[in-house]
């Protein structure tokens, strides 16, 4: 199974209504996470952890919510906070080029559109949070400039 770590108390939800809800949560296998301040800070991730002990894949959203479309927003250490207390898992950063223009914010439907999906290597987030954080954004640098590339055509024709 793959969970999607999602904040629902955003203004586009996937808990909306009771039917979202469940198809959110049972279909798409969301960890909705409650970031407004009223949960308990120090169980934000649990759900995430319970995820990651049953061997599932966790997909977070590293910058927190979506943002303008095409650019980067600050990373934020919730992915370390998470992944310190298990160093043995691996860290698998992905790139998604395109989705704004795909799925633009407020949006309901999607509109036909090429994305780009960049994969990087494999890292562990150690014990260091800056030094992890420092190698993430390299990481995410690294990739955003390959689907640069890519987009440029740099790839067509090349050998």
């Amino acid at each position: 199974m793959t969970c999607i770590v999602y904040d629902p108390w955003r203004r586009q939800t996937f808990l909306a209504n009771r039917w979202r809800a469940w198809f959110s949560t049972h279909v798409l296998d969301i960890i909705p996470i409650r970031r407004d301040g009223s949960g308990d800070r120090r169980d934000l991730m649990a759900d995430c952890r319970a995820a990651l002990a049953a061997g599932d894949i966790v997909i977070l959203f590293p910058e927190g919510s979506r943002g303008e479309p095409e650019a980067m927003q600050p990373l934020k250490k919730g992915i370390f906070h998470l992944l310190k207390e298990s160093p043995e898992i691996p860290l698998t950063p992905v790139m998604l080029r395109g989705l704004g223009r795909a799925l633009p914010k407020g949006e309901a439907l999607l509109v036909p559109r090429n994305c780009d999906v960049a994969i990087g290597e494999a890292m562990h987030v150690g014990d260091d949070s800056a030094a992890c954080m420092t190698s993430l954004k390299a990481a995410f640098d690294t990739l955003a400039e390959q689907c640069r590339w890519v987009a440029s055509g740099s790839m067509s024709g090349s050998s």
